[in-house]
């Protein structure tokens, strides 16, 4: 359009990508890795910005739920939904051929997630995470 922006629901495969950016949406990604490499196969972008992305340095990636309550609703929904592990993430773009860093978002926020066993005897147990941003560098394509 007129503003230089394009939007796609498909990953195209363009001449030339210099940032490829994604905010706050990687964790609803039913494969983020899929997602990022095919990024990564049909673009080569020269920088990879990740805004937003909740995560842990406690653990490894896995899954979870999110509860969604709409105001004018009486229930809400419940997603699916990735934490993703800071060192599984940073290994996986590494692999790609990508060397980045992380840092707190400007305006950080920390959210509790409730992790547990369908067990229900098993104690169930408190993690943190945080909402980060990722910048990566090409340093091999």
């Amino acid at each position: 359009g007129e503003s230089g922006i394009t939007f796609y629901t498909e990953i195209p495969q363009l001449d030339k990508v210099d940032i490829f950016y994604c905010r706050s949406s990687l964790q609803y990604l039913p494969n983020w890795e899929e997602t990022l490499a095919e990024v990564v196969d049909k673009n080569k972008p020269d920088l990879i910005i990740l805004e937003g992305t909740e995560t842990t340095e406690m653990y490894h990636t896995y899954f979870t739920s999110q509860c969604v309550q709409f105001l004018h609703m009486d229930h809400g929904s419940v997603l699916p939904y990735c934490v993703i592990g800071i060192t599984d993430l940073n290994a996986f773009l590494c692999g790609l051929g990508y060397e980045g860093k992380y840092f707190p978002d400007k305006y950080l926020v920390e959210s509790r997630s409730w992790v547990g066993s369908y067990d229900e005897d098993a104690e169930a147990k408190s993690i943190d995470i945080a909402n980060y941003s990722f910048i990566y560098e090409a340093t091999k394509l």
